[in-house]
């Protein structure tokens, strides 16, 4: 059973490199995603390798956190940005209704 989850991306680090003609070029930005269903909250935290593009290159005291999440996106990919909001909404999903538990036995023998 998955439960209705509000998820929320952030940007938590950024490393920079200086390559060829840019400075301070990010390279790899850490991220955080957080779910929440009003009374629980999960989250996961990841890094992600961004290989800079020239022709869109911007400043790294003009980036925004928005602009950064688009890239830490589409390099993880739709399938991976589902798969881990899947995730985090069936830990929700598992911290409200907790599956029974097994009750150890002594041996029939």
């Amino acid at each position: 059973m998955t439960t209705t989850a509000t998820f929320t991306w952030s940007i938590t680090g950024l490393e920079t490199q200086n390559l060829d003609n840019l400075t301070d070029a990010v390279v790899v930005a850490g991220w955080q995603l957080t779910a929440t269903d009003g009374t629980n909250t999960v989250d996961r935290a990841g890094r992600q390798r961004l290989t800079p593009n020239p022709q869109e290159f911007t400043a790294y005291s003009n980036l925004t956190q928005a602009q950064v999440l688009t890239w830490v996106q589409q390099d993880l990919g739709s399938a991976r940005v589902e798969m881990y909001q899947r995730m985090l909404s069936d830990r929700l999903a598992a911290i409200a209704n907790p599956p029974a538990r097994p009750t150890p036995k002594t041996l029939p023998w």
